[in-house]
């Protein structure tokens, strides 16, 4: 099936101006955003071999990619359409490449760890402001498109019918997962919490170092500390 979301961003132009923790796209009037946005919304640029492991010990093999955007894992089927995987409540993990990713309510992709501390990232789009501009028209010269005039953004719509500029932001939310794939967003306190055999060992090394909980680096470092005490007990 083919994604709304490429057709209705198809007549708009993007770029992106990025951050430390977050990306902004800015969504301009023109044609030329489909390639940019592809690469954004998706977690790689094509579809690639992969695997789903369910809870039940099974697995399916397919071609796979992880839309960002709806939060979906896309397959492509027998057929070559586009589809995306449902009854994610079974999966155990979905493997893309070198790339894991589990289900909690929305996927997580990990970036960190091993089986029993894991850290991972929950990546999502805010619409976060909208700017008018002058007048424009599509271009003559080029192949003729269907123009769509708004942008979806979760349960929200923001109409780009005259002349608007929208500015997406792709923030990266980091979260501490055990065996059970449980995770919790990376706090002091939830950390703390979740290893609370290890907690004096924890508020030690949190007291002498200075961890900022939005930066990767800091939190493998932290992950890596934890694997240490747990390996040592």
């Amino acid at each position: 099936m083919k994604k709304t979301l490429l057709l209705q961003l198809l007549c708009f132009t993007a770029y992106l101006v990025s951050a430390q923790n977050s990306e902004d796209i800015v969504i301009k009037p023109g044609e030329e955003g489909e390639k940019t946005l592809l690469k954004v919304i998706y977690l790689y640029p094509d579809f690639h071999n992969g695997f789903v492991y369910l809870k039940d010990g099974k697995k399916s093999a397919a071609r796979l990619n992880y839309n960002i955007y709806n939060d979906k894992i896309e397959f492509i089927s027998p057929r070559g359409d586009t589809l995306e995987a449902t009854d994610e409540k079974n999966f155990d993990y979905i493997v893309i490449v070198k790339d894991t990713l589990y289900y909690q309510q929305g996927y997580f992709q990990k970036i960190g760890g091993n089986d029993t501390v894991k850290l991972v990232v929950k990546q999502s789009f805010a619409a976060t402001s909208k700017e008018k501009i002058g007048g424009y028209g599509i271009s003559t010269s080029t192949a003729a498109v269907t123009p769509y005039n708004s942008v979806s953004v979760g349960n929200q719509r923001y109409n780009l019918t005259v002349n608007e500029i929208v500015t997406l932001k792709k923030e990266n939310i980091f979260y501490i997962g055990d065996q059970f794939n449980h995770f919790q967003k990376a706090t002091r306190k939830n950390i703390l919490y979740k290893f609370e055999k290890h907690q004096a060992a924890l508020k030690e090394y949190l007291n002498s170092h200075s961890v900022n909980f939005e930066q990767k680096e800091d939190l493998q470092k932290l992950v890596n500390y934890i694997i240490q005490l747990q390996a040592s007990q």
